[in-house]
């Protein structure tokens, strides 16, 4: 690129970087006492504290951005969902354009074509796909970089396939076509479905197919959860933030974030209010589940009918079966009750800010509550006069006094001199490169929450394992894995309780000024594999998962113990006994070892050579074959 198309290039994002900022001043509350945004050595531009000086352990929980729901770029809020609706109520497509990241990713299709006359033209000014660097999603590049990772956890996990991309396209066209005489076709959604087959049209339909993929991918790597109502959205200032990934310290995984996303989520999905008459049944689903769940298992399978084998039998012993029965006598005896401890969030974090704006935030705020305190010693008599001056104080103020129909960043940790003080988000502090990559369009070097998954060469070793077996033995496999199947989000739960409880002795053990600065973060816990079949992992740092550990002792656990007792066992004691014989070291564990590592050896054998990278892409692939490759390496290391 030539000097002059830099220069160029410059001036047209410091000018789209102050029509963002104006939209902040007039949309928002941007505290720009403290912050401003410039260029970041990590690419683009970034959030940084204006002066160091002023950092204090006193400004934690300061609000640094507060933007109304209003104002948020949200499907609800966009004037096309009423043609969504309309349109969704006739279509016979399994593509509801209505909710989720499919109806954010067509509003914002239509707010970009709108141009000026958007509300949020500003805003949308600096993340324009069309005229900044915002790559495809991956499973639009190349064929040559989507075979190098075909094999990797990007291809594993479904990244590369298109079709579902190709389909959501050809649904935003068609209802494009179908509201053209409503409303303009965007750009990008202005081709002939029909005669794609035709050579021209077809490349002129590949070229649109990648410009909507790029809209795709500036949606998805800023959208925000916010609550059941707006679900995703695209929130101004809170995309300014960079992402920094959590590191591993002491070999324990710190959160590196400075700070924090929040919002009241719990309001009806049908009007965004907390108090509606939109009365809707939700099935209420108890901690404990275990005995409806075995009793279907027991219902589908009649575990009865299952022959044990003399092998079986002479194979059990348990010594502790006599203290398990004086365990399950005084744990009745026992009954503690849960308690929960906290007091109830009311979304009020306002903190001073030392901006008039805030002030007048934190009087309304309490005049609104003086108000309420009159109506219910005055019978509201002496109120009127008083709400109707509030009411008429309308405009932005007002609406970012309510800290419910607003959303906030929040200082939680402050921004350190290593990175010239860039003040952090975090975009997930469980995503791994893949995701990253997926969402983002980019990868940690080092991603402590990157893992390989060795299900593909489980269920080879599996099929040929069971084909050495007598139908009697494959029939036990069957129902233990069965087993699993209906049991799998209890597993889960316990595996992250596990995971919790050793957590909490490390920071027993541990001394220091900072013990509780990620006490929220540490409790966050990992979403659950969406099936036991995909949860076969070797984490980064080189270990099985609990998941995978778990898969294998099941497979070899006695029959005769497997029945009596995890399946027949009162269900108080269920985890008690998955924990003892599927979590617990055995004299099984090095043969199952030994199996893991011809795993591994078939997985490394899978990744293609690395060649110099020719483009950023290549650069991409190469880190994320290295990563992979080094977390595998690790698990076969001499222990």
């Amino acid at each position: 690129m030539s000097n002059e198309s830099l220069e160029v290039k410059h001036l047209e994002m410091t000018q789209n970087l102050e029509s963002y900022i104006r939209f902040l001043k007039s949309n928002s509350f941007w505290n720009d006492e403290y912050l401003e945004v410039k260029q970041s050595p990590i690419g683009g531009v970034g959030v940084y504290w204006k002066d160091p000086k002023t950092l204090d352990d006193s400004l934690i929980e300061t609000i640094l951005l507060r933007i109304p729901k209003s104002n948020i770029l949200s499907s609800k809020n966009s004037s096309i969902y009423n043609l969504l609706v309309d349109y969704n109520e006739v279509s016979d497509s399994e593509i509801d354009l209505t909710r989720g990241i499919h109806s954010l990713i067509i509003c914002f299709v239509y707010e970009l074509s709108f141009g000026d006359v958007s509300p949020w033209s500003d805003y949308l000014l600096s993340i324009d796909p069309f005229t900044n660097d915002i790559d495809t999603p991956m499973c639009l590049w190349d064929e040559n970089e989507r075979k190098l990772l075909k094999n990797t956890e990007c291809g594993n996990l479904g990244m590369l396939e298109i079709v579902e991309l190709i389909n959501f396209f050809e649904e935003c066209v068609n209802f494009a076509n179908q509201q053209s005489h409503l409303i303009a076709i965007p750009s990008v959604l202005n081709i002939n479905l029909h005669e794609k087959d035709k050579p021209d049209v077809y490349e002129e339909y590949k070229k649109k197919l990648n410009l909507f993929g790029k809209c795709i991918q500036a949606v998805v790597s800023r959208a925000f959860q916010i609550d059941d109502y707006h679900v995703p959205s695209l929130v101004p200032g809170a995309d300014l933030f960079n992402h920094l990934s959590p590191t591993i310290v002491n070999g324990k995984k710190v959160n590196r974030e400075n700070v924090h996303f929040v919002c009241d989520g719990d309001i009806c999905s049908l009007c965004g209010e907390i108090d509606c008459d939109h009365e809707e049944d939700e099935e209420s689903f108890l901690e404990d589940t275990m005995l409806e769940d075995t009793q279907d298992f027991e219902d589908e399978i009649d575990i009865d009918e299952i022959e044990v084998s003399d092998e079986d039998i002479t194979g059990y012993s348990d010594d502790n079966e006599e203290d398990e029965e004086e365990e399950d006598e005084e744990e009745e005896e026992e009954h503690p009750e849960e308690q929960s401890e906290g007091e109830e969030d009311d979304g009020s974090i306002l903190t001073d800010v030392g901006e008039i704006t805030m002030e007048l935030i934190q009087q309304l705020q309490q005049e609104e509550e003086d108000e309420s305190e009159e109506e219910d010693e005055e019978g509201g008599e002496e109120s009127d006069t008083e709400e109707i001056d509030v009411e008429e104080l309308v405009g932005l103020e007002k609406e970012l006094q309510d800290s419910f129909s607003c959303v906030d960043i929040i200082l939680t940790s402050l921004p350190q001199k290593e990175y010239d003080y860039e003040v952090f988000n975090t975009y997930g502090n469980e995503l791994s490169n893949p995701y990253l990559l997926q969402r983002y369009g980019f990868v940690s070097e080092t991603n402590v929450n990157d893992s390989v998954q060795l299900s593909l060469q489980f269920k080879s070793w599996l099929k040929n394992h069971k084909a050495k077996l007598t139908p009697g033995k494959v029939k036990q496999i069957n129902a233990k894995l069965n087993w699993l199947d209906m049991n799998f989000d209890f597993i889960c739960e316990l595996v992250n309780e596990i995971t919790k409880q050793e957590s909490e002795e490390d920071d027993e053990n541990e001394e220091g000024d900072d013990e509780d600065e990620n006490e929220e973060d540490e409790q966050e816990e990992e979403e659950f594999p969406e099936s036991w079949k995909v949860s076969f992992k070797v984490l980064f740092d080189g270990s099985i998962s609990l998941h995978g550990y778990l898969i294998m002792k099941l497979i070899f656990l006695p029959f005769i113990i497997f029945k009596t007792k995890i399946i027949e066992c009162k269900p108080s004691k269920t985890p008690d006994r998955i924990i003892k014989y599927l979590l617990s070291e055995s004299k099984d564990d090095k043969e199952i070892r030994q199996i893991n590592q011809s795993f591994v050896s078939k997985r490394l054998k899978a990744y293609p050579k690395l060649s110099q990278p020719a483009s950023h892409r290549q650069s991409i692939i190469n880190s994320i074959i290295k990563q992979e490759i080094s977390i595998l390496e690790k698990f076969s290391a001499p222990k």
